[in-house]
This record gives C-alpha cells, structure tokens and sequence, in this order.
C-alpha cells in the first residue's frame, strides 16, 4: 500500500499477521503529496506535490521529476505509457514524454479525473467528473460526450479494471448526495446503466469508489468510501 500525506513524504507499506511494516519511505518531497496515482497496468507510482510531479519504481528509486506550468494546484493525476493527465481546479492538461500535448478549460471544478479507450483513438479518452453535475469526456482536447449526474460529481471508478481495447468503458460514479452509479461509455453514446441510491436516509459524499474482486468469487465488487469514514 503506497500512502501519500500533508508532509510530502510517500510511504510504502505491506501487512505481516495482521501489523502494518513499512518497506520503504521517501524524504520530504517540499510539498504536501495532493494525489498518489499507480501507472495504468503497471506498477510505477506517481505523486504530485503542488504543480509538480514525482515518479517512483516499486522498490522507492525516484525516475521521474517533472515541473509542470500549471498555476492550479494538481488535484487529479492519470498516467498511460507516456502520456499524463492532469486535472487542477479548472483546466485539464495532457503531457506526452513529459512535454505539453493540450489542455482543456472544464466548465465547472474537476473533482476526479481518469482515463478509458472509449474512441478509436490512439490515445485513451479523459473523463472528468465535475462539480456543475456532469461527466464529461474528451478525446484529447475534443469533447465527445457529457451526461448529467444526480449532484457534484466526486469520484470515478473504472467498472471493469482488467478489461483492455477500444470499445464500450464502464465507468463508476459517485456523487456529493451519496449516490453510487454505473454508466457506460462508447464511441457514440453515453448512458446510464444503473443507480443505487437509498431515498430513506441522506449519505455522506462518495470519496472514492472502486471496482475489484474483494471477495474472491471471480466477480468484481464495488467498493464505496464516503467522507464520513
């Protein structure tokens, strides 16, 4: 488990009969950590610190060290091969071999940003979740689909992790109401699939939502963390 915190400092961590050990840890990094992100199918962890981002092995060797010229504080971070996405309040910036491929100014505030083969694209579509309600989706800086949610937007959560290729994404949502849902993404539409939502009582907001095979049964599960704990 890699962990991130206030002091700038990036802390692997494994579990041994039931007791947390550390394996490795980084010096202060100058900056509060504001995101931790694993390279898709891969296993290099990536931190941002303010508007600049760090890369680090599985073993805790720093390879990477890049300024960007963002002037938002980088909240949202993806990272594909060679290519980075980055979310800060408002603007979305691409970097390609750590050099500037575009940028997008986003209607309203990014609260998570992930990436999907949703086109034919050589290059995987962003999908940001915003705070105006919506999910959008761009093929590099064109917008191709956006769909409305039930409140803010707080989370995305890939529905189905080890599927690869071009072609129809599932995505997870969660949102500021505490509502959990499934849409799907493809080349010329976006829609719903489903919500699950209880009306009896209000949720906490969805920090983060993921799909993985917690319990072993093949199957993927959907886990929900909510700002209450």
């Amino acid at each position: 488990v890699a962990v991130g915190d206030d002091h700038g400092v990036l802390t692997m961590f494994f579990m041994k009969r039931g007791q947390a050990e550390v394996e490795w840890k980084t010096n202060a990094l100058g900056k509060e950590i504001t995101r931790v992100c694993l390279q898709n199918g891969k296993d290099k962890l990536f931190v941002v610190c303010g508007q600049s981002i760090r890369g680090f092995t599985r073993k805790g060797k720093e390879f990477l060290q890049m300024e960007t010229n963002m002037t938002e504080t980088i909240h949202s971070l993806f990272v594909d091969e060679a290519t980075i996405w980055t979310g800060g309040e408002y603007i979305m910036n691409i970097y390609e071999d750590c050099k500037d491929a575009g940028f997008v100014m986003v209607p309203d505030r990014i609260n998570d940003l992930l990436c999907g083969q949703v086109t034919n694209a050589p290059r995987p579509c962003a999908v940001t979740a915003c705070q105006d309600k919506y999910i959008r989706v761009y093929e590099n800086e064109k917008l191709c689909h956006e769909l409305a949610v039930e409140g803010p937007c707080t989370a995305l959560g890939n529905a189905e992790p080890t599927r690869g290729g071009p072609g129809k994404v599932a995505l997870l949502h969660g949102t500021e109401t505490g509502v959990v849902g499934l849409i799907h993404a493809e080349t010329s539409t976006m829609r719903h699939v489903v919500t699950i939502s209880e009306v009896a009582r209000r949720q906490a907001s969805v920090a983060n939502v993921i799909a993985a095979d917690i319990c072993k049964s093949g199957g993927h599960d959907v886990c929900v963390g909510r700002e209450d704990g």
